[in-house]
């Protein structure tokens, strides 16, 4: 589990992201910027390779 903040935001609420073991960072990533920017277009949104953890 990890708990996350929007880097846009950093005042705002942690989100919560349930990764398994196996993913990898660039499925981390997604699943955290899926959290992040829920209800956003995703062509508005950062790429994974352009975040870091």
């Amino acid at each position: 589990t990890l708990h996350c903040v929007n880097p846009e935001n950093e005042n705002g609420p942690e989100v919560t992201v349930k990764c398994l073991n196996c993913d990898t960072i660039t499925q981390v990533k997604e699943k955290l910027l899926d959290a992040v920017y829920k209800g956003s277009p995703y062509s508005q949104r950062p790429k994974a390779g352009d975040m870091d953890l």
